[in-house]
């Protein structure tokens, strides 16, 4: 009888599947946030440039980005490329998250988001 010689694989598997859950909890909050903030600026597009501004809507975006627990951000963080009613534009946010690991290890991962669209104009 060949006892035992399947207990390598099982303890294996397991470890691996430890390894995948640890890294969806780790990294999967990271860009789930980087997923919602992409959202947000594109929605900040489409329907408060045309009547507010970029100013105003990098504002809202910093303010909501504080909301959802990013790093700070500030306005420097942000580009706006051809940003005009009616023009293709291409919105970009650069930051940083910090993801923390046992043992007082920290990775800093570069988040980089773009919107391209083209910006409608005011509804009314």
């Amino acid at each position: 009888m060949n006892r035992g010689e399947g207990k390598f694989y099982v303890i294996f598997a397991l470890l691996l599947l430890a390894a995948v859950v640890y890294g969806v909890v780790q990294f999967g909050p990271v860009f789930q946030r980087k997923w919602k903030m992409g959202k947000e600026m594109d929605d900040g597009l489409r329907t408060a440039f045309a009547r507010e501004g970029i100013d105003h809507v990098v504002e809202a975006l910093i303010h909501k980005a504080d909301v959802m627990g990013l790093p700070p951000l500030t306005a420097d963080d942000f580009n706006c490329d051809d940003c005009e009613v009616e023009t293709m534009s291409k919105f970009t946010l650069d930051y940083t998250e910090t993801i923390h690991f046992p043992g007082n290890k920290d990775y800093e991962m570069p988040i980089h988001i773009e919107i391209n669209i083209k910006i409608p104009p005011p509804p009314f």
